[in-house]
C-alpha cells in the first residue's frame, strides 16, 4: 500500500478561467470553442436604479396631482378680493374728496374735486385688487411687476400735488404701463419654456403699446402748445382776447389756449412785463406789439397798474382773409396798490377806437397781424 501511495502522482491545481485544457488524447481545444475572456471589472462602483412603480391591481398609475381649488374657493376668493377693494376706494376716494374740497379747490371747483376722489378711488381699487389677485397666484417678484404701474401713478399722484397738471394724466399713465407690465409678466415667467415665436409676439406687442402711448403723449404736447406755436385761436375774436389777455394791461386776464381755459402770467412788479409766451404765439407780425408798448413803459417809468377793458363793436367775417374787427379800447383805472401812489394819470380822453386785422395760422386758426389806432389819447403824468 505504501508503494502505490509513493508512485500517485501529484495533484495539480485547478485550471484557470479561459486557460486551454487537452482533450483526453492530448490534442489542444480549437479556438472557437474556447470560453470567453472574463470582463475587466469596473472602475468605479456602479450604481442601478430600479423604478418602483406604484400599482394598483397588478396595474401602475401616476401620482396624484395637488387638489385643485373649488369653484366655491374660488367664487368665496373673488368676492373677497373684490369687497377689500371697493372698501378702499370709497375709503381713498372720500379722502381725495375732503383733501380736495377743505384744502384745494374749495366749493368754487366741485368738478375738480370729484375728478380727483375718482382718481384716487381708481387708484386704490386697482392697486388692492390687482395686489391680492397676483399674491395669490404668483411669486412676489413678478406681483411686484404687476404693481408698478399703480405705484407709478400713485407717485405722479403726490407729483400732481406740487404741479397741478391735469389729473387724468395719471388714470392714463397707470393704463398706459398696465399692458408694459402683463406682457413682461407674461413672458418672463416662463423662460424655459418660451419660444421664438412667444418671444416675437412680445416684441412687438411692446412695440404697439409704446407707440400708441407715445401718440398720445404727441398728441397733448401738440394741443397744449397750439401745434407748438403754429396753430391760432378758432376765431378771430378769441385771438385777440388771448393777445389782450397776454399784456396783462386787460382787465381780463383769462384766455382760451391750448384746448383749455388759461390765466395770463402776469406780475406786479412795475417792470413791464407781460405772458412774453403767449403774446408771441398770438402774433403772424411784430407790428401789434406798439399798441401795447406804450402802457408797458408808463408801467415801468410810473409804477402805475393799468386797467383797460375792451370792447368789440363790429365782429369780423371769418370767410375773408385777412378778417377784421372794430374794438373800442377804454382806459378803467391807473393805480399803485399800496398807501401812496407815486404819480397820477392825466388824459384827454378815456376811449380809443381799433382796427383789428387777423390772418389764417399755418395749421389753422388766426393770428393778430395788424392793430391800427385811429386816435391815440394823450396822457400826462402828475409826481404826489
Amino acid at each position: 500500500m505504501s508503494d502505490q501511495g509513493q508512485h500517485q502522482p501529484p495533484s495539480q491545481p485547478p485550471p484557470l478561467s479561459g486557460e486551454v485544457l487537452p482533450k483526453p488524447d492530448g490534442q489542444p481545444i480549437p479556438q472557437q470553442h474556447q470560453p470567453p475572456a472574463p470582463a475587466a471589472p469596473p472602475s468605479g462602483p456602479t450604481v442601478i436604479y430600479v423604478p418602483i412603480p406604484v400599482t394598483v391591481d397588478g396595474r401602475p398609475i401616476d401620482p396624484p396631482a395637488p387638489a385643485k381649488p373649488t369653484a366655491t374657493a374660488r367664487t368665496t376668493a373673488t368676492a373677497v378680493t373684490l369687497l377689500v377693494a371697493m372698501l378702499g376706494a370709497c375709503g381713498a376716494g372720500c379722502l381725495g374728496g375732503a383733501l380736495g374740497l377743505f384744502a384745494l379747490f374749495g366749493q368754487n371747483h366741485l368738478d375738480q374735486v370729484a375728478l380727483l376722489a375718482g382718481v384716487a378711488a381708481f387708484q386704490a381699487a386697482g392697486t388692492l385688487a390687482v395686489g391680492i389677485w397676483a399674491t395669490r397666484r404668483t411669486s412676489w417678484a413678478f406681483s411686484a411687476v404687476l404693481l408698478a404701474p399703480w405705484l407709478a401713478g400713485w407717485a405722479a399722484l403726490i407729483i400732481w400735488y406740487w404741479l397741478r397738471f391735469p389729473l387724468w394724466y395719471i388714470p392714463w399713465l397707470t393704463l398706459g404701463t398696465l399692458p408694459l407690465a402683463v406682457l413682461s409678466a407674461w413672458f418672463w415667467r416662463n423662460r424655459r419654456q418660451r419660444t421664438a415665436r412667444q418671444a416675437i409676439v412680445y416684441l412687438a406687442a411692446l412695440a404697439i403699446v409704446l407707440a400708441a402711448n407715445a401718440a398720445g403723449v404727441l398728441n397733448i404736447a401738440w394741443d397744449r402748445t397750439d401745434a407748438f406755436g403754429f396753430r391760432g385761436q378758432p376765431t378771430p375774436e378769441e385771438a385777440f382776447s388771448a393777445l389782450t389777455a397776454a399784456s396783462c394791461v386787460s382787465d381780463l386776464d383769462y384766455h382760451y389756449g391750448g384746448g383749455r381755459v388759461v390765466r395770463a402770467e402776469c406780475t406786479s412788479d412795475y417792470q413791464g412785463e407781460y405772458d412774453k409766451k403767449t403774446f408771441d404765439n398770438t402774433l403772424c407780425s411784430e407790428q401789434p406789439r406798439a399798441a401795447f408798448a406804450r402802457w408797458w413803459q408808463w408801467n415801468k417809468e410810473y409804477q402805475l397798474d393799468f386797467s383797460l377793458g375792451f370792447t368789440i363793436e363790429r365782429y369780423s367775417d371769418m370767410r375773408n382773409d385777412p378778417a377784421t374787427l372794430t374794438v373800442v379800447m377804454r382806459l378803467r383805472a391807473a393805480f399803485h396798490p399800496g398807501e401812496e401812489e407815486p404819480y397820477r394819470i392825466h388824459v384827454d380822453k378815456a376811449e380809443e377806437r381799433w382796427k383789428v386785422s387777423a390772418e389764417r395760422a399755418l395749421a389753422g386758426g388766426w393770428k393778430i397781424c395788424r392793430v391800427d389806432i385811429e386816435s391815440p389819447l394823450n396822457a400826462t403824468f402828475e409826481k404826489l
